[in-house]
């Protein structure tokens, strides 16, 4: 049976392309439907401002299509100075909401483990592609020869970091900044693949993974001045809230500043630098009045 949601100002597939979700669906004829983890053969489609969908519940339905999170709600929480400019973008990008599954937490992490320092929707897609056509849970990535996925270095790490990954969840840690620290105990596992991760499948929009592309876009934007990164043997020791570099460092910033609205920024800036920044597209921006660069 299908059922439907009334939307407004909202978007499917700009909401789906920046998220790790997108690695989990197949698009036919405009469905998006579950290809991999939990719901698989679920599906939605937006029709005009309805969202219509079948094979999940509404609150499973509220995650994956981003429609749980509106930016507009927590624009009175910013500080009246960033207010205006954060305004102005979720003026141009509010359709852009963030999907999320709590349903899929090991795949999400297997994603945000392999799309280190490598273009996502190419290779990650197409590794995950594979992966997840060959194992049926989480356990199995340490029984399957990896090199018939590929032979790039994140693959290769891949298993210890599954092992070590079902050490931490084992312990059913509730807190994000416990989880943090916990995953941030994993090799190869950095501030970024963290936050991303606890961005990705759960309801913490606070945190923003400070990549490349979130990088770019505050600094362009001058939505605050930054001179630092999360560091790992840092953010191992001190939340955002205990650091003293939370004043200086971009996620600690965005952690104090932005509030709820930090993850939402940050996914909005991927498809921003993707669209815009990354090609030049200067004269088609519709913020570049904000822009210092």
């Amino acid at each position: 049976m299908i059922s439907r949601i009334n939307t407004t100002h909202y978007s499917l597939d700009a909401t789906i392309y920046p998220s790790y979700t997108y690695a989990l669906f197949r698009v036919d004829n405009g469905w998006w439907i579950k290809q991999y983890g939990f719901g698989r053969r679920g599906k939605m489609k937006l029709i005009n401002e309805s969202l219509e969908y079948t094979g999940f519940t509404e609150e499973e339905i509220m995650d994956l299509s981003g429609l749980w999170y509106d930016p507009i709600f927590f624009l009175n929480d910013l500080d009246s100075k960033l207010r205006e400019t954060i305004k102005e973008i979720i003026n141009t990008y509010r359709y852009v909401r963030i999907s999320i599954s709590p349903y899929d937490r090991n795949l999400i992490f297997i994603l945000t483990f392999l799309s280190r320092r490598t273009d996502f929707h190419i290779n990650v897609v197409k590794w995950a592609s594979k992966l997840f056509s060959n194992i049926n849970d989480i356990d199995e990535v340490l029984k399957i020869n990896i090199s018939s996925i590929g032979n790039s270095y994140q693959l290769k790490q891949l298993r210890e970091a599954v092992g070590n990954y079902l050490k931490v969840i084992e312990d059913k840690i509730s807190d994000p900044w416990s989880l943090r620290m916990k995953l941030l105990e994993i090799r190869n596992v950095g501030p970024k693949i963290a936050d991303a991760f606890i961005l990705f499948h759960t309801r913490n929009s606070w945190i923003a993974p400070s990549d490349i592309h979130y990088q770019n876009f505050t600094r362009r934007l001058n939505i605050f001045r930054y001179s630092s990164i999360p560091e790992k043997k840092t953010c191992l020791k001190y939340t955002c809230i205990e650091c003293i570099k939370s004043n200086t460092c971009l996620t600690g910033l965005s952690y104090y500043k932005l509030g709820k609205i930090a993850g939402w920024l940050q996914t909005v800036s991927y498809i921003h630098d993707k669209k815009y920044c990354s090609r030049s597209k200067c004269i088609e921006c519709k913020i570049k009045h904000l822009c210092e660069h």
